[in-house]
């Protein structure tokens, strides 16, 4: 199969398990190939009120008490709630998604499996299929291993902004599988 399209994902939340309320999601969708570029992205804080009290999913004391260590304005950003229902949130993010043909995260069974679970208490289709997973941690480790020196990973922005780490994940996937075919060549 011909990788097109890459599209890179990172959540934040307000738990560790599968039930995890999302707080915020990134995504950046690339198109790959001779000139790799960013073809659209989206950021999205979600409804946490709905998630809490309708779809009961999980608010983890131990992970606020984490988040209240982060600065400030990065709480502000992340812990700012939307009125949009969270099945119109999910349906903005697969609309934008669902033509990828890989999604990317820093660890699929966190990030996609979490979407997966709160496309399922919505009672909707996910996008994410389980052939098209893959895992952004794998690829750096792969790739230190091969080459014997460490990534420098994009850093653009702070940690913990959905958005910033997605973008900054496909980047680095990007400039990483382009590196090992000019290699290759």
């Amino acid at each position: 199969m011909t990788v097109n399209t890459i599209a890179s994902i990172d959540i934040e939340t307000a738990g560790l398990s599968e039930k995890a309320t999302v707080l915020t999601v990134g995504a950046v969708v690339f198109v790959v190939g001779d000139k790799p570029q960013e073809m659209c992205s989206l950021h999205l804080n979600f409804n946490t009120y709905e998630q809490r009290f309708s779809l009961l999913r999980e608010w983890d004391e131990h992970v606020l008490e984490w988040w209240e260590t982060q600065p400030e304005a990065l709480r502000n950003s992340v812990f700012r709630s939307t009125d949009l229902p969270v099945a119109q949130s999910l349906g903005l993010l697969t609309t934008m998604i669902e033509d990828a043909d890989e999604y990317w995260a820093n660890s699929p069974n966190f990030d996609l499996d979490i979407l997966n679970s709160l496309y399922a208490d919505c009672k909707m289709q996910s996008p994410l299929v389980y052939k098209k997973h893959r895992d952004y941690r794998t690829l750096i480790s792969l790739y230190e291993k091969l080459k014997g020196k460490t990534w420098n990973k994009s850093r653009e922005g702070s940690a913990h902004d959905a958005l910033l780490d997605a973008r900054n994940q496909g980047l680095d996937i990007i400039n990483i599988i382009s590196d090992l075919k000019e290699e290759a060549s």
